[in-house]
């Protein structure tokens, strides 16, 4: 135990702090919109094609509705149809719904956690995390299904059924220094260089 609460002091002289100025970071943005993506590239439409379809994305819900919105209005494009402006100029209205839209966080940890050590007349100083071991993995899943009916008549057409997206970061830490990760967020043809998004010294 003296020498875990010795690694703590070491590493207590230095700190970074993380500063995200949306209410999401860029990384729970990726894993939602990820989410979407897969879900959406799961949809067959079949009976869009050459017709004008309204979309009425009213059961879309959460911070992500209007980007699937948009992945599913692409997805009607795709497979030949028109968009319609409004339900009046439609021959196919496609009512969409989401079933979930959210980000799952888990966490093991072997050693220390970051706790907050109280200094008199001075606040508090939160002591750096001391991880044997951590794993820490965070999940954005989406949920997304169709049903389809005639513009006119009211008659039912089709329905997808519950369509799944899954994306995740995992990242590892071992023995304090060492640290890895594991995502499908970027495709590796366009994701950053590490180094280049490495803190400053």
């Amino acid at each position: 135990m003296s020498t875990l609460l010795g690694v703590v002091l070491l590493t207590s002289a230095c700190s970074t702090q993380r500063v995200t100025n949306p209410e999401q970071s860029a990384t729970e943005q990726l894993l939602m919109s990820r989410a979407i993506d897969l879900a959406v590239e799961d949809i067959q439409l079949p009976d869009v094609a050459g017709k004008k379809v309204f979309l009425d994305a009213g059961g879309l819900q959460g911070a992500f509705a209007t980007y699937a919105a948009a992945s599913l209005r692409e997805k009607i494009l795709q497979n030949d149809g028109r968009i319609a402006a409004s339900r009046d100029g439609a021959t196919l209205v496609i009512e969409a719904r989401s079933g979930a839209s959210s980000i799952d966080s888990f966490e093991t940890l072997i050693g220390l956690p970051s706790y907050e050590i109280p200094i008199p007349l001075a606040g508090s100083l939160k002591s750096p995390e001391a991880a044997l071991y951590k794993r820490g993995e965070r999940r954005g899943i989406a949920k997304l299904a169709l049903a389809s009916f005639d513009a006119e008549s009211g008659k039912f057409v089709s329905a997808t059924g519950p369509k799944f997206g899954f994306a995740q970061k995992r990242e590892w830490t071992l023995f304090f220094f060492f640290s890895w990760e594991n995502e499908d967020l970027i495709p590796d043809n366009v994701a950053p260089s590490r180094h280049s998004m490495a803190p400053p010294n």
